[in-house]
C-alpha cells in the first residue's frame, strides 16, 4: 500500500485530515502548475507522522488475537500485524 493509500484506509484517524491533505490533493489537478512548497513538505510530515503513531499505531499486547494483512505485486511484498481491542477495534501493532 502506498502513502496515499495508508492515509485514505486510516483517515477517520487523523485529525485535520482534510485539512492536511489540501495542499497535497492540489497538486493532482488537471492543468495545475505541480509545485512541492513548504506547506506541502509540512503537512506529508504531520501525514506520515499520524501513520506512525497513536491511535493507529499500538504496541503488541500478548493476548490479544493478531490478523495479518499482506500484499504483494511485482514491485514487492508487505505485510502488517494488526490485533482487535476489548473495543471491538482493530489497530496497526508496532
Amino acid at each position: 500500500m502506498g502513502f496515499e493509500g495508508a492515509v485514505n484506509v486510516y483517515n477517520k484517524f487523523i485529525p485535520d485530515y482534510a485539512r492536511l491533505r489540501t495542499p497535497l490533493n492540489n497538486l493532482l489537478k488537471k492543468d495545475v502548475t505541480w509545485a512541492w512548497e513548504d506547506k506541502c513538505q509540512k503537512d506529508f510530515t504531520r501525514l506520515k507522522e499520524s501513520l506512525t503513531t497513536h491511535p493507529i499505531l499500538h504496541l503488541y499486547q500478548e493476548g490479544l488475537p493478531c490478523q495479518v494483512y499482506c500484499d504483494a505485486s511485482t514491485l514487492g511484498i508487505a505485510g502488517i500485524l494488526k490485533q482487535v481491542h476489548s473495543n471491538g477495534k482493530t489497530y496497526q501493532v508496532q
